[in-house]
């Protein structure tokens, strides 16, 4: 009997020793598992305050990328609008026609250099399908800088064989002026052209044309024909030109006010 107790006493402390064996290993594996969940949490927030440092000092950065400074108006039957940031990437896409916005939604040239979405552009199927019918094609830049504009109307000329007599420029306010009428940089440019002839000529009569259609149009109408590359570029420069007269004038009147006011201050004193 003794013999069996002693036995039987071994065995239990071999089972003991494997139960406290099998909570150590359960103890150590939590232990283990909270440290390694406490260091993918540690990851997450590293990760997560790196990216939201990256956005915050990169805030500038990125809405500088998405202002658009220029515009280049693509006219033919299609009438689209590129807009263009600092960088010379095409940050947006707008259609002033049904076909414009077809294209618009088709092309995707969003972030492209501008020169290379105009070439996406100029070969897409319903562009390069109303060229082969010998339709007229006008580009117009708009920006507020006469030195920029004459050089992207340099370069797009050069880069697409376009002949600069159908590459025209325009400032902000006359751009602004064509989107708040709902047309195309070009159609407008027209438009202004046709009510010098013939006053009664509104929106409605020219938003449904072709440019060539107002070409035609317009020399009916006894208006200028299409103008050489001198008188653009010349075009450029008076734009220009009225754009810094204009912002001096307000900068000048702003100056004038400043003074009164104080000038009546003194008086008060």
């Amino acid at each position: 009997m003794r013999m069996r107790s002693k036995i039987q006493a071994a065995f239990d402390q071999i089972r003991a020793e494997d139960a406290l064996k099998e909570r150590t290993k359960a103890f150590v594996h939590v232990k283990t598992q909270g440290r390694r969940q406490d260091r993918a949490r540690r990851r997450a927030f590293a990760l997560a305050m790196a990216c939201l440092t990256v956005l915050l000092l990169g805030g500038g950065g990125y809405l500088s990328y998405a202002m658009p400074v220029a515009a280049i108006g693509v006219d033919v039957n299609p009438s689209i609008e590129l807009a263009v940031n600092i960088f010379d990437r095409v940050v947006g896409v707008t259609g002033y026609n049904e076909d414009g916005v077809r294209l618009a939604e088709e092309l995707g040239v969003q972030n492209m250099r501008y020169l290379d979405a105009i070439e996406v552009v100029l070969s897409s199927q319903p562009v390069a399908s109303c060229l082969q019918r010998g339709m007229t094609l006008e580009l117009t830049v708009a920006c507020a800088s006469q030195e920029k504009a004459q050089a992207m109307q340099s370069l797009i000329a050069d880069n697409t064989g376009i002949p600069s007599q159908q590459i025209y420029c325009c400032n902000q306010e006359e751009a602004q002026q064509a989107h708040e009428a709902g047309l195309s940089l070009g159609k407008y440019r027209v438009l202004l052209q046709l009510q010098e002839v013939d006053p009664d000529v509104d929106v409605q009569a020219v938003q449904g044309l072709t440019m060539r259609e107002l070409r035609e149009m317009l020399e009916e109408a006894g208006g200028s024909e299409t103008p050489s590359a001198q008188q653009n570029q010349e075009h450029c420069q008076q734009e220009d030109q009225q754009g810094q007269a204009q912002h001096n004038g307000l900068g000048q009147g702003q100056g004038q006010g400043k003074g009164q006011g104080q000038g009546k201050g003194g008086k008060g004193a």
